[in-house]
């Protein structure tokens, strides 16, 4: 009797004074809305609503990722895990001490070397996301600041991974090697000037450290050639076979070769002797030059050219990488590329997945608004009705927009999953209001009786839809485990757009087939030059006639 008691007294006392007051000032009624629309389109344009394709999803683990330079042994790579692993530690116990709890956020870390033996990685285990009530992000930071610039490696990278691929990958092509690493180095410098970004790194990693030999002419006019020279070094310090022995059934060889003094510095390889054709030795150091560089551990190509990727991560949970990459886009790439026209570049990882994702929605979601379109216009038999329930569709935004900025949340690909829920929510409560009102003019009620009944007998029903629909949402939405992160956004979607939606069905929806109604009295006194009633240019009354036809006919 209460809820009973306060729906009607909402419906009496509240919303129909707000009906009759908005149907009197239907210029009003719409600013109000369609101001909101803009400020909330404002707002996502400026960033204050934040929008991303795919939404951070926090995890439960952790990985550091360390890559050494080439060739370094397996016992430094592990020493470098076991320094790493010794703040990850004091980082849990610091945490520890700020908590009511001083419960460890760290269970367990496992240590690994590996594939090769210049990389390695530690798997953290981490509280789960309700008893930890810390983001990844956080802890990442943290033990990022205690350990510092590490020197000797490579590449060292602090992240959760990630279930969309990496946020920002970018891939340069040139069919010149060296031009692809010289964009690649500016790139990066300008990606980790970015707060929101880090781990920027690429996967051009470089080689083991070489000796590379170019003869001198003195080398050439002594009949040598590179294949000469090149074979004697081999001979010299990987060894070569002089004699084979034979000891009982077994047979050793015997190789001769530079003691390891003399094949552990570059100062034996200058100095070692060279024999010409002719018998005579010269130094090595008179008939080349020395230069050393890194070799190269692969080449990636991309349709016959060379192909360098760069990646990073996000610092935060809140940051938009769609911002980010439209800055990198708009502002960032074309500065660079001005200068070396001949390298292209695309994006990969999430941006990559997120193309394929809408070009899917593309061809889908056309076909999915014309079928409902169609089973609209079948039931009202009326495009102009159809046309009012498909124009209230984007006053949702309002409430999806401002409900992710309540949430915390950035708009995404789960949030749009969510429209789609929501817009059946929407044409259900639509089709309920104008089915109402249609039923009004058959049963020959006046139009302003027949519009304004609707409203308020359908307020009941609308109402507790939206409320039952919302109150069931909101434990998921409170919700703070991982698996609940996927459907986070698209309950706040349908919550807070239905919120806003059913405002818009009860005061716009009425405002719109009021001006539509006196569009269609002037023009049918315009054009035909005769005065129709309210009722007469309604569909309903149409049908209604009709059908009288038909019945008299028979």
């Amino acid at each position: 009797r209460v809820t009973s008691g306060f729906m009607i007294w909402m419906k009496e006392t509240l919303y129909r004074p707000i009906l009759r007051y908005s149907l009197k000032n239907r210029a009003l009624a719409l600013a109000v809305p369609v101001g909101l629309l803009l400020i909330t389109f404002g707002a996502m344009k400026g960033g204050i609503i934040k929008s991303t394709f795919f939404p951070f999803i926090d995890r439960e683990f952790i990985t550091i990722n360390v890559k050494m330079p080439a060739g370094t042994p397996q016992e430094i790579t592990l020493d470098k895990l076991t320094y790493l692993e010794k703040y990850v530690w004091e980082t849990s116990a610091e945490i520890a001490q700020t908590r009511n709890d001083k419960l460890d956020v760290i269970v367990s870390i496992d240590k690994q070397v590996g594939p090769r033996i210049n990389e390695g990685r530690l798997n953290i285990k981490l509280l789960d996301n309700e008893a930890r009530q810390m983001e990844t992000t956080e802890i990442t930071s943290i033990i990022s600041k205690k350990a510092g610039k590490i020197s000797g490696i490579e590449d060292l990278k602090y992240g959760g991974g990630s279930h969309f691929g990496m946020p920002v990958s970018i891939a340069l092509q040139a069919e010149d090697l060296d031009r692809v690493r010289e964009v690649v180095e500016i790139l990066k410098m300008e990606l980790k000037e970015l707060s929101d970004l880090k781990d920027v790194s690429d996967n051009d990693p470089q080689g083991i450290r070489e000796v590379t030999l170019k003869l001198k002419e003195k080398a050439y006019l002594l009949g040598l050639n590179v294949q000469d020279i090149i074979g004697q070094v081999r001979q010299g310090f990987f060894g070569g076979e002089i004699q084979r022995l034979q000891r009982g059934l077994d047979e050793v060889k015997v190789w001769v070769r530079y003691d390891k003094k003399g094949r552990s510095t570059i100062t034996g390889l200058k100095d070692m002797y060279i024999r010409t054709n002719t018998g005579a030795t010269y130094p090595l150091k008179d008939l080349a030059y020395f230069e050393i560089k890194h070799g190269i551990v692969g080449i990636n190509h991309t349709d016959n050219k060379r192909e360098i990727r760069i990646e990073a991560d996000i610092a935060r949970a809140d940051v938009s990488v769609s911002d980010i990459i439209a800055n990198i886009e708009e502002t960032i790439i074309p500065d660079i590329l001005s200068r070396y026209p001949d390298v292209s570049y695309s994006f990969e990882g999430q941006n990559r997945e997120q193309k394929k994702s809408k070009e899917s929605m593309a061809i889908v979601m056309p076909i999915i608004l014309l079928l409902m379109f169609s089973i609209i216009v079948l039931t009202f038999r009326s495009f102009k009705q159809t046309l009012f329930v498909v124009l209230l569709i984007p006053f949702a935004f309002i409430g999806v927009g401002w409900g992710h900025y309540i949430q915390g949340l950035p708009i995404s690909l789960f949030s749009f999953l969510g429209l789609i829920a929501l817009i059946g929510i929407m044409v259900n409560d639509s089709l309920v209001f104008v089915s109402a009102f249609n039923n009004n003019i058959k049963a020959g009620k006046s139009y302003n009786t027949s519009l304004e009944e609707a409203a308020v007998s359908r307020f009941r029903p609308i109402v507790l839809t939206s409320i039952t629909t919302i109150a069931g949402l909101a434990p998921l939405m409170l919700e703070t485990s991982m698996q609940a992160q996927f459907l986070i956004p698209m309950a706040a979607t349908i919550a807070y757009g239905l919120a806003v939606a059913t405002v818009m069905i009860l005061i716009v929806l009425p405002v719109l087939i009021s001006l539509s109604n006196s569009y269609s009295r002037y023009w049918a006194w315009y054009w035909n030059n005769k005065k129709l009633t309210a009722e007469e240019v309604e569909p309903a009354y149409k049908e209604l006639k009709y059908d009288d036809e038909a019945i008299d006919k028979e």
